[in-house]
């Protein structure tokens, strides 16, 4: 019987490697100011704020019959957008990659500290 997906130690790990990402500087904190001009206002107005650059974000994939069904971990990665320039490196596909050229993917599990969001959902604007 394979291991569960569900299994914490998995997201354990995953958690483990977007500490990496923060660790190497792949967040960065930066001040955003905005300033409003317009001849129609009596005055300027102007908005400072600190923003996140990057977000530490880890993955894990994982070969969940592997390890006499206990499951083993292949493959890991996490973001390295800011390290590295490259706006494609996004934990998932950084740990993808790294898995390498295989043949087994039908049987792995991608286990990632990003909650999806199904975009496509209608959104209530009230």
């Amino acid at each position: 019987m394979p291991a569960d997906w569900k299994n914490p130690r998995w997201l354990e790990a995953a958690i483990e490697e977007a500490k990496k990402g923060k660790a190497e500087g792949g967040t960065v904190q930066c001040t955003l100011k905005i300033e409003v001009k317009s001849s129609c206002l009596p005055q300027v107005f102007s908005l400072q704020t600190r923003v996140y650059i990057g977000i530490p974000i880890g993955s894990v994939l994982v070969d969940l019959e592997a390890g006499h069904g206990r499951g083993r971990i292949v493959a890991s990665g996490h973001n390295m957008r800011v390290q590295t320039g490259d706006p494609t490196a996004h934990a998932e596909v950084v740990c993808v990659r790294n898995a390498g050229r295989r043949r087994d993917w039908h049987k792995l599990v991608l286990v990632s500290t990003l909650r999806f969001v199904n975009t496509a959902d209608p959104v209530d604007p009230e």
